[in-house]
């Protein structure tokens, strides 16, 4: 196949498109935005970026503030980049393999673990589910896909938990980004959670009310926020979604009732009707059709269009 892409240039208020003419497996389509990215790739090379304020080893007092600019040591390289698309895809092997064409550093999906083992006494949350009835426990992705009857909504415990880590998160990105001027690629993030809120919501899974109160703790949280330069899609079919799924099996998704077309069918409308449109208000997208996962070489190219 050959390679689309459209590119928005608007450095001189004008659009090139053009037809790369390579033969590829992936087709990509720039989205033009508000404000175009430009990264030089590194291919694997370190980038050089200056001196970093040592943040997770010295505090950022008042006399940091006013010796320390911060902005000294901003370059083409340091943005925020989201990497989303459908369950499964291989958002986080997509994540790694960019980072490294241009020195990122990458923030992974948050999972189970970080929502449930204690930071500081390392103690897991889950030990205690055994004691707990349904409604108190400590809720996981797998308890959510084997559930057999999902519409009993403790599955909105879960996506509550999701939020509030994926949020945590994007903090530390920015805090990596801010104190060292290197660009962070966050898989799976904070701005594309409301896909699977409002799915849910759609599938019977979350309530009207915790709709409601899930709307208002977003609202008036992720515009603290400072928002991301460029959104990667990896666009696939969601047949895709689950043949991907159902071989890496993680948490039950074959034989799973919440896993079901209806809920993947929301996800896929959801993704592409709301979020990215609302992403080119303030950043770049680029759309990749990921149908079939590319080798080094089409890297390149993904890295050649940035």
């Amino acid at each position: 196949m050959t390679i689309i892409a459209k590119c928005a240039l608007r450095k001189t208020g004008q659009f090139l498109c053009t037809n790369l003419g390579v033969n590829s497996n992936l087709s990509l389509v720039f989205v033009p935005s508000a404000s175009a990215s430009y990264m030089r790739a590194t291919y694997g090379e370190p980038f050089g970026y200056q001196k970093p304020f040592p943040y997770e080893k010295k505090k950022f007092t008042m006399m940091s503030e006013i010796f320390d600019k911060t902005i000294h040591r901003f370059n083409e390289n340091t943005k925020a980049i989201l990497v989303e698309g459908g369950p499964g895809v291989g958002k986080t092997d997509f994540a790694h393999k960019f980072a490294k064409q241009f020195d990122l550093k990458v923030f992974d999906s948050v999972h189970d673990d970080s929502l449930w083992i204690d930071r500081q006494s390392g103690y897991d949350l889950r030990i205690l589910n055994e004691f707990l009835p349904p409604k108190l426990a400590f809720y996981t992705t797998k308890m959510f896909y084997e559930n057999p009857h999902p519409k009993d909504q403790l599955g909105c415990k879960l996506q509550f938990q999701m939020y509030e880590e994926k949020f945590r998160q994007y903090c530390a990105a920015l805090q990596h980004l801010l104190n060292t001027g290197q660009g962070v690629v966050i898989v799976r993030s904070v701005w594309s959670d409301i896909v699977y809120a409002e799915a849910m919501k759609a599938s019977g899974f979350m309530s009207e009310g915790a709709m409601k109160y899930y709307n208002e703790v977003r609202l008036n949280s992720i515009c603290e926020l400072i928002k991301p330069h460029l959104t990667i899609y990896l666009d696939t079919p969601i047949q895709t979604w689950k043949d991907r799924s159902f071989k890496k099996s993680r948490y039950g998704e074959k034989n799973s009732p919440a896993f079901n077309d209806t809920y993947l069918s929301k996800l896929d409308s959801i993704f592409k009707t709301k979020f990215l449109p609302e992403m080119k208000k303030h950043g770049e997208v680029l759309q990749i059709d990921w149908s079939e996962e590319a080798d080094d070489l089409e890297m390149d190219t993904v890295s050649f269009i940035l």
